[in-house]
């Protein structure tokens, strides 16, 4: 009788330890990500988006994937598709205003802070770099205002930008 179940109890060990959960899949592709395996992150995660593809948190690695692979217009889908899913997800926004900024979408950069900051508007991070993408989209007012309103938050980087840019209203480059 025991050699009948010790089969069973083993072919079932075996598939039960195989089955990976949806978290797990996921820290499997993080673990895959800081290791530059960009290629297997997202065959990892493609997995699970097949399987459910309102998973915020998989679309938003697809993005880190991407972006790790230079595909910087996937990657921006692969946020947008995060934000579609899960409005108030605040890593997204600032992965998409950064690779926004990275690559010259100002504009971009300034909307989605702005978004952002409508949802939590004490992020000081997102009121100094949306005053960054004022700045190069020339708009030195409003750079201005942003970076005083995070220096009064605490932010010492929007400090440092404010006293150098704003009191001396130089044409100098901060970055």
């Amino acid at each position: 009788m025991f050699y009948k179940i010790l089969p069973m109890l083993l072919l079932a060990t075996i598939l039960f330890s195989c089955s990976e959960t949806k978290e797990e899949k996921i820290k499997i592709a993080v673990g895959l990500i800081n290791s530059k395996s960009f290629e297997s992150a997202l065959a990892k995660l493609d997995e699970i988006i097949s399987q459910d593809s309102s998973n915020a948190e998989a679309h938003y690695y697809s993005g880190v994937a991407q972006e790790g692979l230079e595909d910087y217009e996937k990657a921006i889908e692969c946020y947008t598709k995060t934000i579609e899913i899960k409005p108030n997800y605040v890593r997204a926004f600032h992965s998409r205003a950064t690779l926004n900024s990275k690559i010259g979408n100002f504009k971009d950069v300034v909307k989605d802070y702005t978004i952002l900051l409508s949802i939590y508007n004490d992020d000081t991070d997102a009121i100094f770099e949306r005053g960054r993408a004022y700045y190069e989209m020339n708009d030195l007012e409003s750079a201005c205002h942003d970076w005083k309103t995070a220096s009064d938050m605490g932010n010492m980087e929007a400090t440092r930008f404010y006293d150098k840019i704003c009191t001396n209203q130089s044409e100098s480059e901060p970055f």
